[in-house]
């Protein structure tokens, strides 16, 4: 039976037992063998206060502005009425900016504005922005430091040495992980350890290399590192450093491994409102500026999202037999960067979008200068979800 509790807050720790495969078990038994955008209810959280100065997101709505969508299906071009696409696809919600106002704002399946989202791997790209924001303070050197500096415990392993920041925000091929749910397989452990720090800091390491493997140890062990040199927890930082600054409407809660260790997910775990993640989007696409303060460096934003100088086809071999690998990889516009997915759009400009499970999209257009949001229950589309989000962008630049 598919539930709709979309505003149950966050809750204690309902997953049973402090091993492993006992909370696998539960989860299983609880939520099912697939991710549901809910299931926040099974984990603890911290929680971040309500800013006190909220940004406002003037509105330029106009109906019928977007009376429809294009998209694939079975390799071939599509047309749907806007609400009835978004509705059957199991979208929640569905949000447009352009030239800093909202020209869409619309919910569904059950969700409202005040509904809570969990944004699964966006998570990621958030604390990509920590730590460029880490770095401007000085609490962190460069990317170029080795990751040992911070986490000498890694040091057992042979080539850890080796490892940079850099590395680790690239997903370059160095750290093991074996892809997968299955309770053997790395991502399980990793969405379910009761210890997450223990876990992220056992983990394999090869000789690094410049190949992209895409694995969930990476913002693991960028959040144990932020939440050493800042001195807090990373849901502390992230209030102080970015949600307050920014002017964030509503508070935001960060799902932890376990009640026992509280270390937030750094992978997954944040859980907002839409409209605070366009306030993210709008910042980005202001350089990092907001109530006359530099929020985030605008050059580490130029730095994390723009186009790799060797994105040679190479880098994706991993992926080659992918689905997802061969729909994006595949074509030498697309790249990966520091959390951040990328696509070049000419030989000056590119697009960047933060990506999570089931279809979670946080797109930015800077030639546009549009943000696109979708966020669904499931993907439930046969196309990629940030090629329809520049679909519609495109079509709505048409408009002038």
């Amino acid at each position: 039976m598919k539930r709709n509790n979309n505003l149950m807050p966050p809750g204690s720790d309902l997953l049973s037992g402090r091993s492993f495969l006992s909370r696998y078990l539960s989860y299983v038994i609880k939520n099912g063998i697939e991710h549901s955008p809910d299931e926040y209810r099974l984990f603890p959280s911290k929680k971040t206060a309500i800013p006190p100065l909220k940004a406002e997101l003037p509105e330029n709505c106009k109906e019928g502005y977007l009376r429809s969508v294009k998209y694939y299906s079975r390799g071939i071009i599509t047309e749907e009425e806007t609400d009835s696409f978004f509705t059957r696809t199991d979208s929640t919600a569905f949000l447009l900016m352009k030239d800093g106002k909202v020209i869409c704002e619309k919910y569904y399946n059950g969700f409202k504005r005040d509904s809570i989202f969990r944004i699964y791997s966006i998570t990621k790209s958030f604390i990509s922005v920590l730590l460029g924001i880490a770095i401007e303070e000085k609490l962190i050197k460069g990317v170029e430091d080795k990751i040992t500096l911070y986490l000498p415990e890694l040091k057992k392993n042979r080539f850890a040495g080796e490892l940079t920041i850099k590395d680790v925000l690239l997903m370059n091929m160095g750290i093991r992980m074996k892809d997968g749910y299955a309770p053997w397989h790395g991502e399980a452990k990793a969405y379910l350890s009761p210890d997450c720090r223990s876990f992220a800091l056992n983990c394999r390491i090869d000789r690094p290399g410049t190949e992209f493997h895409y694995n969930d140890y990476h913002p693991l062990l960028l959040g144990l590192i932020l939440e050493r040199v800042a001195g807090q927890s990373v849901t502390d930082y992230l209030y102080n450093a970015l949600w307050s600054p920014m002017g964030a409407e509503y508070e935001a809660f960060f799902s932890c491994d376990s009640t026992d260790s509280m270390f937030e997910k750094a992978e997954s775990g944040l859980n907002i409102r839409a409209v605070d993640l366009l306030r993210f989007g709008k910042l980005l696409l202001g350089e990092g500026r907001f109530n006359g303060k530099q929020i985030i460096p605008s050059d580490w934003i130029a730095e994390s999202t723009s186009p790799l100088s060797d994105n040679n086809s190479g880098r994706y071999s991993y992926y080659k037999d992918h689905p997802w690998g061969k729909l994006v990889f595949s074509r030498p516009e697309n790249y990966y960067k520091y959390h951040w997915w990328g696509k070049k759009t000419s030989k000056t400009d590119y697009d960047y979008y933060a990506l999570g499970v089931l279809g979670q999209v946080l797109y930015i257009s800077p030639s546009s200068n549009m943000v696109a949001i979708r966020l669904g229950n499931k993907w439930n589309v046969s196309d990629w979800w940030p090629r329809i989000l520049q679909g519609i962008i495109a079509d709505l630049n048409r408009y002038k």
